[in-house]
């Protein structure tokens, strides 16, 4: 029997990874649509170029479009994205916090109002370049339920970014990338003559125009935010005063660059205290973390029970470590078997279990 044919509306972002996923839905014999998300941009005033969803992107994507001989369609989420994505960035850095828009963006944006996009246009399902995969589980009602999984091409696994996409979202999603090599994924574009087969990948925090602290500053100066204030002090762990920023949003934790003080050792931020408006430093083994707490988390069944271990990822590039996550009232305590290096407030702490994400929490201030 030959399989059924879907409704499939792929997300293209005018990359070479979105554009060859929309390539092997077509191959595959589905009826596919492509469709660009228009989002906000602090440099919308002006014309830009390169980036995620830039105008030159819009073009890209309705050029595969073209060449594979499928409708092509724009979709308008300014609002949803400046609301949840841009503007909660800035509010965390304010914060003292740093935050990762890619979680937030996939949540609310690609796998929420796009999502809900497809279905309401009568889609079977949405298919994104994502290196990542969808694993189909039996939860603990014996029920089938799906897992974000890992992708063959771990040097490009996204699945760190998708740990908030609820289950029920996941069975509507398809990832054709997920089992291919990113030389793989070139390879074909350049086969197949996509025109973006040689194109470069785009920025993180793409949606601030260039440097992520220009664009909070400015953020501080359109609102004439309190929290702009400006000034504080660097200091150590004593309290001996080494010197001054202009904003604790400049900072994250395990920065030694960019600090502005002069030291005969090396020094890295250990903290960020926003109600005092200071930046702590110190040597590196002091910004290495056996323990922390996240909140806002989930488990996904059936691997809610706790305490449990898991492995753990602190940041998108930080290698996986083994750790015993348990309760401790409202929020996670995490355990780790290894002492790591800059454990990062607002960050996302991921739980995996082999190749399968089972959860996850933000980070919470040390």
């Amino acid at each position: 029997m030959k399989p059924r044919v879907k409704k499939v509306l792929v997300a293209m972002s005018g990359g070479v990874d979105s554009s060859v996923a929309a390539l092997l839905m077509v191959r595959a014999g589905h009826d596919v649509v492509g469709a660009t998300m228009k989002l906000w941009n602090a440099s919308d005033d002006k014309k830009r170029h390169g980036g995620c969803c830039s105008l030159d992107d819009i073009s890209d994507a309705a050029k595969v479009c073209r060449t594979l001989g499928i409708r092509h369609y724009v979709f308008n989420f300014e609002e949803i994205f400046k609301s949840e994505v841009a503007d909660s960035f800035a509010r965390e850095y304010l914060r003292g916090r740093t935050p990762n828009p890619c979680v937030v963006c996939n949540e609310t944006v690609k796998f929420g109002a796009l999502l809900d996009k497809s279905a309401s246009l009568g889609f079977d399902c949405l298919a994104t370049g994502h290196y990542a995969n969808v694993i189909s589980v039996r939860n603990n009602d014996a029920k089938k339920t799906f897992l974000v999984g890992k992708a063959a091409d771990l040097s490009k696994d996204q699945s760190y970014f998708l740990w908030r996409v609820p289950p029920e979202r996941l069975a509507s999603v398809v990832f054709p990338a997920g089992d291919l090599k990113k030389q793989d994924v070139r390879r074909i574009a350049a086969a197949n003559d996509l025109p973006v087969a040689r194109k470069k990948e785009s920025r993180d925090a793409c949606f601030a125009g260039g440097d992520y602290k220009d664009f909070v500053a400015g953020v501080c100066r359109r609102h004439k935010s309190e929290e702009s204030a400006a000034d504080g002090v660097i200091a150590d762990e004593d309290g001996n005063i080494l010197g001054r920023h202009d904003g604790i949003f400049r900072f994250t934790v395990g920065q030694r660059s960019g600090l502005g003080i002069a030291s005969k050792e090396r020094l890295y931020v250990l903290r960020i205290e926003p109600s005092e408006n200071r930046v702590i430093v110190g040597p590196r083994e002091r910004a290495l973390a056996e323990k922390f707490l996240v909140s806002d988390w989930v488990l996904r069944p059936p691997y809610e029970k706790l305490p449990a271990e898991y492995g753990v990822k602190i940041r998108y590039l930080s290698m996986e470590v083994s750790a015993c996550v348990r309760r401790q009232g409202d929020d996670l305590a995490v355990e780790l078997g290894a002492p790591v290096f800059g454990v990062t407030p607002g960050q996302s702490a991921v739980f995996y279990r082999r190749d399968k994400v089972v959860g996850g929490g933000v980070i919470k201030n040390l």
